[in-house]
């Protein structure tokens, strides 16, 4: 009985350092990871820009509007102060008492040649987004389109830079990363500091990988034509993740989506904790709705989770505390390079709630492969694995908490 006993000891012990050398295997390759971010990073600050080239064709710049968002007044005014020869700036509202209209309004006034807006009721599709964009594509002139979010804000030399890279051989969709602004208050920073910590990296990563087949929401620039030849906003419109479906039925008639160099503002405006937690799991559900291989993949992104594991395993060992503190520098030291080197932006202040926003970012990762149940413009809804989005009006209301993105 005793050399059973011990027997089995040995098999346990065996097994747990096992599962510890799996723990640390896991962590090691999140170091990787985020050492392969770095590096693309170098690359894309090495990259020249593009002159734009002449003549420049015109370009409409249509920009969905819904509620006077902080900033919202600065991001439209940098859209029409882009160092362009000929373009416009068309914004569509759906509600005739929207609270952007004054912003609107004072905007016209000072842009008359350059900015209109239409007010009018959305069109088809269960993505409000796109149905927004219908008027304002309906009121567009010109035969190179740009879809802009109203929460992003534009260098005057961007839509030059874009409209260049978007006569590159086979490219059919030029799209950008972003830089999180936080609009002001700590929610905000912490949104700001997921989509500069957590989602940037990520799609660096990405790109060391593999050509895009996706496009990023926020700044998206395509020829009417192109947009045409894929069946029009009607083939996104009832898209979970419009930027996501556009990019691939792009790549799916044979041309290339582009990523450029350039780095527009994204203005982060959450005001409450349960908004930052709505939008960040919508962030995370996108990936596994989308490229779920991809999704499983960024499991091995998240650092902490599998240091916080290894200390278990390890017993509170003073090896685990080790590995710990050590992915703790590693990931700090990073972030403060992306920041300073990349972003350009302060990082001395969002440093203490890195640990934190790090924590959020593996639980929702993990919450995302569960079904998501949201609201959208009044209606409840869940997710096809196509992407699409299914009404659940008939199944009554969704039992799990609900998001408005």
């Amino acid at each position: 009985m005793p050399a059973a006993a011990g027997a089995d000891a040995a098999l346990a012990g065996a097994r747990l350092m096992g599962l510890e050398s799996v723990a640390l295997a896991a962590l090691g390759v999140a170091a990787l990871f985020l050492l392969l971010a770095l590096v693309r990073v170098e690359q894309l600050l090495r990259r020249e820009p593009r002159a734009p080239g002449s003549p420049a064709p015109a370009v409409s710049v249509l920009v969905p509007v819904r509620g006077a968002r902080a900033g919202l007044e600065d991001n439209l005014e940098s859209l029409c102060r882009q160092d362009y020869p000929d373009f416009e700036v068309v914004v569509s509202v759906t509600d005739p008492d929207d609270a952007a209209l004054p912003i609107l309004e004072a905007l016209r006034r000072r842009w008359a040649s350059r900015f209109s807006f239409v007010v009018a009721a959305p069109s088809t599709g269960h993505n409000p987004k796109i149905a927004n964009l219908h008027n304002a594509l309906a009121r567009a002139r010109h035969p190179l389109l740009a879809l802009v979010d109203s929460d992003v804000r534009w260098p005057p030399q961007l839509l030059g830079q874009l409209v260049a890279e978007l006569h590159l051989p086979r490219v059919g969709l030029v799209t950008c990363f972003t830089r999180g602004v936080a609009a002001g208050g700590l929610p905000s920073r912490f949104e700001a500091l997921a989509l500069n910590t957590h989602f940037l990296p990520l799609v660096l990563l990405a790109s060391c990988f593999e050509s895009p087949t996706y496009a990023f929401g926020p700044t998206m620039l395509l020829r009417r034509t192109t947009l045409a030849r894929i069946g029009g906003l009607r083939a996104v419109e009832d898209h979970l993740a419009d930027d996501y479906a556009l990019g691939r039925s792009v790549s799916a008639c044979g041309q290339a989506v582009h990523v450029s160099g350039m780095l527009p503002d994204q203005v982060c405006g959450a005001a409450t904790w349960t908004e930052v937690r709505h939008r960040l799991l919508r962030w995370w559900h996108i990936p596994r709705v989308y490229r779920p291989w991809g999704a499983l993949v960024m499991g091995l992104f998240h650092g902490l989770l599998w240091a916080l594991l290894y200390l278990v395993l390890a017993g509170g060992a003073a090896r685990g505390w080790a590995v710990l503190g050590g992915w703790i520098l590693w990931r700090a030291a990073a972030c403060a390079w992306i920041y300073r080197r990349y972003l350009g932006l302060p990082w001395a202040r969002e440093l203490p709630w890195l640990v934190v926003s790090d924590a959020l970012a593996a639980v929702l990762w993990l919450r995302a492969f569960a079904p998501l149940r949201f609201a959208w413009g009044g209606g409840c809804y869940t997710t096809a694995r196509d992407g699409q989005v299914v009404s659940l009006a008939t199944r009554g209301a969704p039992r799990s908490r609900v998001t408005d993105p």
